[in-house]
């Protein structure tokens, strides 16, 4: 019988390595472990070579794609990337899709027929490099050789009228562009959940903020109308009472950009597909046993993720988070008996409440008594506002398959409320969630969904669409295709089922004139719908802080008037601006002079138009035949009335500019927005012109010096 093998028995390997005489770990030799890994000094391999991750000193090769690190891989050192689809590597350092160079020198290199568009090369070196064809819109460059020929190359200069819409107060809107603008910028912030209500023995944790999402080069039809929509801020909760509802999103034209909204879990915003997006902060985590309330995240913002909230460790509420340029910043933790803060805007969370005292939560689920969906006012004149179904609920419409003939519908479904106002006597409703599925929308991807409050409706299902009192569009969101998604409608819609103010919900009542057939608004709905309330009751009870509304910010440009050109040969731009052979207009102006001034106190507007106090300015000008650029920034206030606005003008040498800067509500609330308008003024001859702000409006309307200026730039002679 032969001795066993005490280096291997069979195929196993009985030692734990085998080693060469001078292996000396990471300096000489070889090792085959027993664990399955091995140390070479190099090799030679002649077929393929297979593994899950190549990791080097300074680079790892996976699935995901190629990374480049300045010294070993860690966050915020990641200087290279190329991947098929944009994401996070194993150290939290984002990356684009495609190729991604942050620093270094590329040499000698050919960049033949591309675009390059809004990009930015940061402290980059291109040498001997050949850029062939290329379309390059915005960006500096300097001491650099271009070459026009016969075969080609041109330069245009144009002056242009940058708008800048801004909309930070929750609801849905609509933006109509200049027939000649051909893209945006769109950017979006969800909004912030509201924090936790804590207990009577621990404080709540903090809520989520919103993500940040944006298209820089949004495409636009001239002319077009498109919505919007700014999520709402989540509703904090009370002492005993769970976690704060959810922040809304924020999005446009449909889902063409979306911010997602932060979680009353705590979660921050985060899903976005778009080329830009950042997660929102975190909440703050669970703090028991302590009793101070944890603090909730900052919202995502252009450049980086939002910061995360704090977990209270003591009595006292865990401090804001770290301010960031761009974001909202999320509310402080309340102490030991007091309320959380509320999230800053836009999309910062709201902060846990710390411990209350006596208190009782009690949470209960309804099923409707019935539901409608009718088709719409406009539809075939023999069924215009019947019932079309009980079963299913339908919203919006579409013009293929009959869709003219049922017209943009809208459902409604009641509810028991003497049951509910029965649960909830004396208790104070701190959520009112509604669960829905939806079955089919137009798109794959989803569509919006525009909840209704109704009033007086009949205990049974009317064979007409009922005409009571109903308030529209409370709650807008989205929802995918196939999903079952939970809305917090908020507490105030809830209170009003045990006040009487409410006894049913519904969907799609304004689509009709709002947006009709928009297949965006378009689908139908399952009948197996929840509504979930939530109330306390109770003395010595706090109330965790609520998180802020998102935003969405439009900028974009229009006027694109042909000033100045070299070209080898005549044509016509892409706007139809004719341009000659050589040499156009004139491009070794001085410094253009600048003139400003700064509103010195409010203006109440009224019916009748009235100088902002302080927003005038004398412009001088010196050539003939010269372009001057006003811009007028407006810190307009309306009152709270859904017909509320204020149209700010310029008055240029005693008469009014034909474009207006408008503020409007649409929303019984107060709002207030910094609106900026530029009026281009042409052939303006030599002399000295006045040039002032003016406003008119609602009354109680208030147009406010804080942050009201104007500014006029003097190109002479062109």
């Amino acid at each position: 019988m032969m001795p066993l093998d005490p280096v291997v028995g069979g195929v196993a390997l009985r030692r734990p390595a085998i080693q060469s005489p001078d292996y000396v770990p990471a300096t000489s030799g070889w090792t085959i472990n027993q664990d399955g890994t091995v140390e070479f000094n190099s090799g030679t391999f002649r077929g393929t070579v297979t593994a899950g991750v190549f990791e080097g000193s300074d680079f790892v090769i996976n699935s995901a794609g190629f990374f480049m690190y300045s010294g070993t891989p860690a966050a915020g050192n990641l200087i290279g990337s190329w991947a098929p689809t944009a994401g996070t590597d194993d150290f939290d350092n984002m990356y684009p899709a495609g190729l991604s160079v942050l620093q270094g020198v590329i040499t000698g290199a050919d960049i033949d027929s591309t675009t390059i568009t809004n990009s930015t090369f940061q402290g980059d070196i291109l040498t001997d490099s050949t850029l062939s064809n290329p379309n390059i819109e915005g960006g500096t460059v300097t001491e650099t050789t271009i070459t026009f020929d016969q075969s080609g190359g041109l330069l245009l200069v144009y002056t242009s009228t940058t708008t800048v819409v801004t909309q930070t107060t929750a609801g849905t809107y609509s933006i109509t562009f200049p027939a000649d603008t051909s893209q945006a910028k769109v950017e979006a912030w969800g909004a912030g959940a509201g924090g936790d209500g804590g207990g009577t023995s621990q404080g709540g944790n903090a809520a989520g903020a919103g993500e940040y999402a944006a298209e820089g080069n949004y495409p636009i039809t001239g002319g077009g109308t498109y919505d919007y929509t700014v999520g709402a801020g989540g509703s904090g909760s009370s002492t005993g009472g769970g976690h704060g509802s959810d922040g809304g999103d924020s999005f446009f034209d449909s889902l063409g950009v979306i911010a997602h909204g932060g979680s009353g879990n705590g979660d921050g915003g985060t899903g976005s597909t778009n080329t830009t997006h950042h997660d929102g902060g975190s909440g703050g985590g669970n703090p028991f046993p302590n009793t101070g309330g944890s603090s909730g995240g900052n919202s995502g913002n252009a450049t980086a993720k939002g910061n995360n909230g704090t977990t209270a460790t003591s009595n006292s509420g865990a401090a804001a988070p770290a301010s960031q340029s761009g974001s909202g910043r999320g509310g402080a933790g309340g102490n030991n008996g007091a309320n959380g803060s509320n999230g800053s805007g836009p999309g910062g969370g709201g902060g846990g409440a710390g411990a209350g005292s006596s208190s009782t939560t009690k949470t209960k689920s309804y099923s409707p008594v019935w539901i409608g969906s009718y088709y719409g006012p406009d539809a075939d004149g023999s069924v215009a506002n019947t019932r079309r179904s009980t079963s299913t609920m339908y919203q919006g419409g579409e013009t293929s398959g009959g869709g003219s003939f049922n017209g943009n519908q809208r459902c409604v479904f009641g509810f028991n409320r003497t049951s509910i106002a029965s649960d909830f006597s004396g208790y104070t409703i701190t959520h009112c969630k509604l669960t829905i599925t939806n079955q089919h929308s137009w798109y794959n991807s989803g569509m919006t969904i525009e909840f209704d409050r109704y009033s007086g409706l009949p205990g049974s299902v009317p064979s007409t669409y009922p005409s009571g009192d109903f308030d529209a569009n409370v709650v807008t969101g989205t929802i995918a295709e196939g999903d079952t998604h939970t809305y917090d409608l908020g507490g105030t819609v809830g209170q009003g089922f045990v006040t009487g103010s409410t006894n049913g919900l519904g969907l799609g009542a304004q689509v009709a004139s709002n947006h009709p057939y928009n297949l965006n608004y378009y689908g139908y709905f399952s009948s197996a719908i929840t509504l979930e309330i939530t109330g306390t009751i109770g003395s010595g009870s706090e109330n965790a802080g609520d998180g802020a509304d998102g935003k969405v910010q439009i900028t974009y440009t229009s006027g694109q008037t042909l000033v100045a050109s070299i070209a080898p040969a005549a044509g016509t731009d892409q706007f139809g601006n004719a341009y000659p052979a050589g040499i156009r207009g004139t491009f070794f102006n001085d410094t253009p002079p600048v003139f400003y001034a700064a509103a010195t106190s409010n203006l109440s507007v009224g019916a009748s138009e009235a100088d902002v106090p302080g927003a005038t300015i004398s412009v001088t000008v010196k050539g003939s035949n010269s372009t001057v650029l006003v811009t007028g920034v407006f810190d307009a206030q309306t009152n709270a009335s859904s017909s509320a606005s204020i149209s700010g003008v310029l008055s240029w040498a005693g008469s009014d500019q034909t474009s207006v800067a408008v503020i409007q509500t649409g929303t019984a609330t107060a709002m207030r927005a910094t609106i900026t308008q530029v009026w281009r003024i042409t052939g303006v001859t030599a002399g000295t012109y006045t040039a002032k702000l003016r406003a008119s409006g609602t009354s109680g309307g208030t147009v406010r010096g804080t942050h009201t200026t104007i500014t006029a730039v003097v190109y002479e002679g062109v």
